[in-house]
């Protein structure tokens, strides 16, 4: 089990790396930032198959994940209002029905928050929407949905590919509703 300590050590090396391919990048004249957005996509994808597993969302892979999503960020005030208000909702789940969303959850929302930036809206709902399904599949059986337990990360990773492919659009596309 990674301690506190291990996880601060991956989250140095990620800065560092962070730094490496942003200066590289300066070098050669390219935004190096989207490699820094796909590690740290890459390193949630882990976080999902290792939160079916083991139903818990280590420091370990989400302070390097986070080093680096921000680092890799397109716009910082957009990735810093994002990381700060994507939390939120999923914090309040938690506080208010322990047990159900854990905190976990909510450290990777504010991961997608600084990878996604106002995309993150879309990859919430999108990953709410999605886990209704089981819920839903449960309470058709006649089974209690209360006592269901889900892990939430698989559909928010889902959100999030939703988001990072067609999150503008759909983002223009519901704000066009509202106006």
């Amino acid at each position: 089990m990674a301690t506190g300590r291990s996880a601060t050590f991956f989250a140095l090396i990620a800065a560092v790396v962070a730094l490496g391919v942003l200066g590289a990048g300066a070098v050669l004249d390219i935004d190096s930032r989207p490699a820094l957005r796909i590690g740290a996509f890459a390193i949630t994808v882990v976080a999902g198959l290792d939160d079916l597993r083991t139903r818990r969302i280590r420091n370990v892979l989400t302070a390097p994940a986070l080093v680096l999503a921000f680092a890799g960020a397109p716009s910082y005030p957009s990735a810093a209002l994002a990381l700060l208000v994507a939390p939120i909702p999923l914090l309040a789940l938690a506080i208010l029905q322990p047990g159900g969303m854990g905190m976990g959850d909510v450290k990777l929302a504010l991961l997608l928050g600084a990878v996604l930036g106002r995309g993150v809206i879309i990859a919430l709902l999108v990953g709410m929407i999605a886990a209704l399904a089981p819920a839903l599949v449960v309470a058709a059986r006649g089974g209690s949905v209360r006592k269901l337990a889900v892990p939430f990360v698989p559909f928010l990773a889902f959100g999030s590919v939703v988001a990072l492919f067609f999150g503008d659009d759909l983002l223009s596309w519901w704000l066009g509703l509202s106006a």
